[in-house]
């Protein structure tokens, strides 16, 4: 039993301390890498025809809308500016968040018409997120195949990089990681030409990927030009003005191809949203979506996370996940053993200490100037202004830890490499990537259920199928920044996406800044479409207001879930339905009743379950209410104003519910699954006599279990009635 001991002890030493083959280790974990980017997002996903990609999430739609508007129009320069998105003013789809350069490779080629641009990147960054790391590593001095196979396994699952499948672009860490790696290369050897080209390569990357990339990015190369003249090395000044010209060459020309000057849009340091990112100065330990510690996914997000100012979900100053706090923990104990520097600290000093402020000074600004301690806000700093204003532009500034967390992970594992025996080694790099795989389960199960399935439709699935809508102008009222509704705003993108797809216009996109357009409807759109005139009129109900009943005046428009779509030729568009009589609201409230105080008041007579905190729902096909409304002026109508939700499961998005009073049906609403939304119907005089209750009768057209343990059949949610006159 000795000897098999003492063979297997040389035989996990002989593996720890193996340092040939580390590119075959590297292409093992681009294959795991591979494989976890089909689990989690799905090879299909990297072609254009993919069901997800009719109706993608959130930022997404923008961001392909961004790409199609490129792709569909003549070459031009600057090379992604196009005209198709805030028609007739030009803006560059950097500010859409489009990764410039991938739409620019994807048109050239004319790839484009089978490969998805988004799902592309999303492959590229798990193939090259653990490369990154690995040439970090390397960079270090790290050469045991083991901790280099360790660390890029942890970088693979580093909650940041799995929490980003809403910012395709901002899921590049690796542009990070490889900047670091050549501040670290050129730190150690020094900033020749060739390294200085890598910086301005990287830079020039990072400004047609995502321009959060690039402070990180100049903060490394600062470092390494900071260093290469604290450690005296020849010719140091004149090294650096050579790093120098070619990196603000490169940027200064990437700039000009892209267009960075078009559609910059309004911002900077007095936008009221400046702060409101701040995060927590416990971030990186605290658990935020730890299967560890119990925070389950729950179809939007986890249970029993912190995030006192709603900023600070996973926008880059979180928690590092298990295994990777397991390594840190791992290297800072056998530093403190062992000793923390391998040379004399003055020599140190000349050669890490920039490195190391960079990365400390990109944390303060990563922390904000609002910053918390779990609950409690510390204080609040002045906003930047001045020639300082500028920065605002990063107002998502969690985001720059990024290089700070995988430079920390790095020189901890560097450090294990340095001090721990063999069998330790080992046994510290199977516990951490354990460790960070079982903890990020709940993540990699929100990702896989964020790439299950489009976003809800709320318009006709088939829309852009209706030749009648192709190669025409698309108009909303009211725009993107002025409408006052989420859910108005994500179906201005996905129609702003159907309209560049279609080969049309829009004169409305969600940008990286407000873009300042007036918000007033001009007098022209509240009339009926020319025959001469190709525009689409989109009008948002909810973000419309009173305006809304001036559109339903047209008679070229047809209706849809959030509102009417206008112009010519709109009747033979499938899907859209005709538009129900408007009903404004009562001058005068008569009664109205909450249903969001945890009670079940006496109003509700039959059909419906126990109440919930914010609302109550309907249990079967029927569900009746009875109102008293006082001080009612005989012969008049009552207005019904029911504030309501559905529930449905996917593809549906909404309800049909039939209102009827004393058995006379009134009206057939389409409610939706979103939010909350006022939804008003017109009761006859006839059907009112004063002194007696209003019996409202709801009609569910398909009840269901939330889940299969739920015994109720729910469908129709109301939050309040508000009956006016």
């Amino acid at each position: 039993m000795s000897e098999l001991y003492e063979e297997a002890k040389r035989a996990l030493q002989t593996a720890a301390r193996q340092e040939a083959g580390w590119r075959w280790v590297a292409l093992a974990v681009v294959v795991a890498a591979i494989g976890l980017f089909h689990h989690l997002i799905g090879f299909k996903l990297v072609g254009a025809h993919a069901d997800f990609w009719r109706a993608p999430h959130n930022d997404m739609a923008t961001m392909l809308a961004g790409q199609e508007a490129v792709f569909r129009q003549a070459w031009r320069f600057p090379l992604v500016v196009t005209d198709r998105l805030l028609s007739p003013a030009l803006l560059s789809t950097v500010y859409t968040d489009s990764i410039p350069w991938m739409t620019v490779a994807l048109k050239a080629t004319g790839l484009w018409r089978w490969l998805n641009g988004l799902g592309l990147f999303f492959l590229i960054s798990y193939i090259l997120q653990p490369v990154a790391m690995i040439t970090l590593l390397r960079a270090l001095g790290v050469r045991q195949v083991v901790l280099l196979a360790a660390g890029a396994l942890l970088a693979l699952l580093t909650p940041a990089f799995l929490m980003r499948h809403g910012h395709v672009a901002l899921s590049g860490h690796w542009v990070v990681i490889f900047a670091l790696a050549a501040a670290v290369d050129s730190i150690r050897h020094g900033l020749t030409l060739r390294r200085a080209g890598v910086f301005a390569g990287l830079a020039a990357l990072a400004m047609g990927v995502h321009a959060y990339h690039l402070p990180p990015i100049g903060f490394c190369f600062a470092a390494a030009m900071a260093s290469e003249i604290a450690q005296k090395r020849p010719k140091a000044w004149l090294n650096c003005a050579k790093a120098s010209a070619m990196v603000l060459l490169g940027m200064a020309l990437t700039a000009l191809v892209l267009g960075y000057g078009v559609g910059q849009g309004a911002g900077g340091g007095k936008s009221p949203i400046i702060g409101y990112y701040s995060m927590n100065i416990l971030g990186p330990i605290l658990p935020q979506g730890s299967a560890l510690f119990g925070q389950t996914f729950e179809g939007g997000w986890f249970k029993q996370t912190l995030d006192p100012n709603g900023g600070q979900w996973f926008e880059g100053y979180n928690y590092l996940g298990a295994g990777v706090l397991f390594t840190i923990a791992a290297g800072i104990f056998l530093s403190v053993r062992h000793g923390w520097l391998p040379t004399p600290v003055r020599d140190w000093s000349r050669r890490w200490l920039p490195l190391t402020l960079a990365m400390v000074v990109l944390t303060l600004w990563a922390i904000g100037p609002n910053p918390y301690l779990a609950q409690r806000l510390l204080f609040t700093g002045p906003k930047l202004s001045g020639v300082f204003e500028w920065l605002s532009l990063f107002r998502a500034h969690g985001r720059l830890f990024w290089a700070a967390g995988y430079l920390l992970t790095a020189v901890s594992i560097a450090q294990i490499g340095r001090y721990a025996r063999p069998v330790t080694l080992l046994a510290i790099a199977a516990i951490a990537v354990g460790l960070q795989w079982g903890d990020s389960h709940e993540m990699r199960a929100g990702v896989r259920h964020t790439f299950s399935e489009g976003a809800p439709s709320y318009h006709p699935v088939d829309l852009e199928k209706s030749t009648v809508l192709h190669n025409r102008p698309w108009v909303f009222a009211p725009t993107y920044f002025c409408a006052n509704n989420v859910i108005d705003q994500m179906e201005i993108s996905q129609l702003t996406l159907a309209a560049v797809r279609t080969g049309g216009t829009s004169n409305s996109a969600s940008t990286a800044r407000d873009q300042g357009i007036a918000c007033q409807t001009p007098e022209d759109l509240f009339k009926v479409a020319a025959p001469s005139d190709p525009r689409i009129t989109v009008v948002m109900e909810e973000s419309a207001g009173a305006e809304y009943g001036r559109f339903t005046q047209r008679t070229d428009c047809r209706r849809f879930l959030r509102g009417l779509i206008c112009g010519q030729g709109l009747d033979k568009v499938p899907g859209l339905t005709e538009i129900a009589p408007y009903v404004p609201n009562g001058s005068r409230v008569l009664a109205q009743v909450n249903f969001d105080q945890g009670v079940s008041p006496p109003e509700l007579i039959s059909g419906w379950s126990a109440a919930d905190p914010k609302g109550i729902w309907s249990n079967g096909p029927h569900s009746v209410m009875a109102i008293n409304v006082p001080d009612i002026t005989a012969g008049a109508p009552l207005i019904v104003e029911l504030h309501a939700m559905s529930f449905n499961k996917p593809p549906e998005v909404m309800q049909k519910i039939e209102v009827s009073v004393k058995g006379r049906k009134l009206v057939t609403w389409n409610v939706e699954k979103a939010n909350w939304r006022p939804y008003r119907v017109s009761v006859p005089a006839d059907l009112i006599k004063p002194g007696e209750p209003l019996t409202l009768e709801y009609a569910i057209g398909a009840p269901m279990p939330s889940t299969p343990e739920d015994p109720r059949s729910i469908g129709l949610g109301v939050e309040k009635v508000i009956i006016s006159q």
